[in-house]
């Protein structure tokens, strides 16, 4: 399959959602999975579809059907690597596009059509800064909780 018509995919683009999809997976959870993100009330996206290793027939064909589609580009790997390098290869390929979000799904995940545009939101309320041993969270619009406790 190779990285599938990314070349095409050299806009600017705010966000990146990555699935990753492994031998075991089901077939029908994975179309699923697809789905809820391409009927996303919010559509500034790309979605890339990271494949771990050999998978099965099912799961090919399930991935074929996109192999064309304008929002969605195929990395296969031809080894068995794990989620962490499945997850890294997706975000590098995030940070390629200058996205400014990235979303991560399991391949059995279904997200609700609201998704994108609720989580973007509510990031945007908030500045968020991140290194990769701490957080700093600063909320702009209020100081009204946000959740119950």
């Amino acid at each position: 399959m190779g990285n599938l018509h990314q070349e095409n995919h050299s806009m600017t683009i705010e966000s990146v959602v990555g699935i990753s999809v492994y031998a075991l997976d089901n077939p029908a959870w994975i179309e699923e999975s697809i789905q809820s993100i391409l009927n996303q009330t919010y559509q500034d996206f790309l979605l890339g579809i990271y494949i771990d290793g050999p998978v099965n027939a099912d799961i090919q064909t399930v991935i074929s059907h996109y192999q064309h589609h304008a929002k969605i580009v195929i990395f296969p790997n031809a080894n068995a690597l794990g989620l962490a390098q499945g997850i890294n290869r997706l975000m590098s390929w995030g940070r390629e596009l200058s996205a400014e979000y990235y979303f991560r799904m399991d391949a059995d995940d279904v997200a609700l059509p609201d998704r994108l545009k609720k989580q973007i939101a509510y990031f945007k309320s908030f500045f968020i800064a991140c290194t990769n041993s701490s957080c700093r969270i600063e909320y702009f619009l209020s100081y009204e909780m946000l959740w119950p406790y």
